[in-house]
């Protein structure tokens, strides 16, 4: 069997993987700016709120960013380590295919991650503000 074939054998369920922690990420980066948005309409007095109750919604909506990433993170790392453990079962997948699953896992873990610390600082800020 070619590595491209074996390649397409595990691509669906990878990709679904990768997916899923995609939609999750980019909704908690709409979460992130419209929570931005709101505290900056808030403050030049665009939108007529309490600083304090402007802070409060902006962190919640924050809060609520950072849980789906925690979730979704937590959710991707068993799917992707069985995709990796039935890949390292399967004689005919290439050690270059089981790296490259291991490389994308690592980096999105780490940028996941980041991302979560990127967002709780921002609330920090936020909430420093008040």
């Amino acid at each position: 069997m070619a590595s491209e074939d074996v390649t397409f054998a595990y691509k669906d369920h990878f990709y679904t993987a990768e997916a899923l922690l995609s939609s999750w990420m980019n909704l908690s980066i709409l979460i992130l700016t419209t929570a931005m948005l709101f505290y900056h309409l808030a403050r030049v007095g665009s939108v007529a709120a309490d600083k304090r109750l402007a802070a409060f919604i902006a962190i919640s909506l924050l809060g609520c960013g950072v849980m789906y990433m925690v979730v979704s993170l937590r959710n991707y790392m068993p799917r992707i380590n069985d995709i990796l453990h039935a890949c390292k079962k399967d004689d005919n997948c290439p050690e270059s295919q089981q790296q490259r699953i291991e490389i994308t896992k690592q980096v999105n873990f780490w940028m996941t991650s980041i991302t979560i610390a990127v967002e709780l600082s921002i609330a920090y800020l936020i909430f420093d503000t008040l």
